[in-house]
């Protein structure tokens, strides 16, 4: 018989939120291991944009890192500028007190989970599950070991297959395109802008070195996806597309779900759909919902409950930006409206909810509210 591995948590993927919760549990001496299919560093879709609040985050997390120590170790490029498009036309630009780093996630990914496994984390790369008896809290895996747990952290992205595994209804999923364009191929200008296609697609382009991250996202399945955004990266300017590789993923929608499960089980960062409606930003949701996680856990005091309420905050800024996207893109005519009368609003809300996260939710859904109104 094969000898089971025991931990006391056992956290599945090895992501920013999963990287983030095994460093947590390991300040205090928490007996934890990451199981990845991937073999780290590994390719991960994404933009790759990471406002303050975000890098202060990591610093908080990785406490004997300094921001400038994690800026020098993933940044690739910097932007305090904005642009917003309507249908390829300016609507508002300006500057930012928010300094916005742009980042390769394979490199931010790798050297979270670096710093994990440098800090005594134990990880099983390129490890399949095979099996997950929840009821008996063991794990079979398809090199035939058996791991047992107290706590079961999901990090394993929108497709989890321990949401799979569990039966759980599915996440709805928005999905992406993107692809990293060289400079000498497309002459931009170094701020971040983000595009509203009629309010079906919303495109941006994102300095990043040499290249610029340029895309475009898609609120429900388009068989013409492809097309569709070839035609907007021609009508940027773009030269030479088919000499780039295209690449795409998966995002949750708008459906805010419970974080937890009767058996148990905490699900972090995309698998429990954190991530936000119209920006799409995910990165700070992801690290924050793993280091609550792991508190939770940490702390020992019914772990789902206090779980639950430890997420609060992700979840009502999730509702919030979804009342924006549907006052903001759906009703583009208030929004252009607002967007030509007082462009500084806008720079505001960047700012204080995205770039530092310090404006109050009731002044944001003011801020929200005040779009569907200005009509004139």
């Amino acid at each position: 018989m094969q000898k089971e591995i025991f931990f006391e948590t056992i956290i599945i993927g090895g992501g920013p939120s999963g990287s983030a919760c095994g460093i947590e549990l390991l300040k205090k001496n928490k007996n934890c291991c990451i199981i990845d299919k991937a073999i780290f560093p590994r390719e991960k879709v994404c933009g790759g944009l990471l406002p303050e609040k975000t890098i202060k985050l990591l610093a908080e997390i990785m406490s004997d890192k300094t921001l400038t120590d994690i800026n020098q170790a993933i940044k690739i490029d910097t932007s305090r500028s904005i642009g917003f498009y309507l249908n390829y036309k300016l609507m508002a630009s300006s500057h930012t007190e928010t300094t916005f780093t742009i980042c390769d996630r394979k490199v931010l990914d790798n050297y979270l989970l670096d710093y994990y496994k440098e800090h005594g984390g134990k990880t099983y790369e390129g490890t399949f599950i095979e099996k997950i008896d929840f009821k008996n809290k063991k794990i079979y895996t398809k090199d035939k070991k058996i791991f047992s747990y107290q706590y079961l952290v999901a990090a394993d992205g929108v497709n989890s297959y321990v949401r799979k595994a569990l039966n759980k209804k599915q996440l709805k999923k928005v999905f992406f395109i993107e692809y990293d364009i060289h400079k000498k191929d497309f002459k931009y200008k170094n701020e971040l802008s983000f595009y509203d296609q009629n309010g079906k697609q919303l495109g941006w382009i994102f300095p990043k070195g040499d290249f610029y991250n340029v895309g475009l996202g898609f609120a429900k399945k388009e068989k013409s996806a492809v097309e569709i955004t070839e035609k907007f990266l021609k009508e940027l300017g773009v030269k030479n597309i088919n000499n780039y590789q295209r690449k795409g993923a998966l995002l949750p929608n708008t459906t805010i779900v419970k974080p937890t499960d009767k058996h148990g089980v905490l699900f972090v960062g995309d698998a429990g759909s954190f991530s936000e409606p119209l920006t799409g930003e995910g990165i700070y949701q992801a690290l924050y919902s793993g280091k609550m996680a792991a508190l939770s856990i940490i702390n020992n005091k019914n772990v789902l409950k206090e779980y639950i309420r430890s997420t609060k905050t992700l979840r009502q800024s999730k509702k919030i930006m979804g009342i924006a996207q549907f006052f903001i893109v759906k009703l583009d005519k208030h929004a252009v409206n607002r967007l030509k009368k007082r462009p500084h609003t806008i720079t505001r809300m960047v700012d204080g909810h995205i770039g530092k996260r310090s404006l109050k939710y009731t002044s944001i859904f003011a801020f929200i509210k005040s779009y569907k109104n200005y009509s004139k």
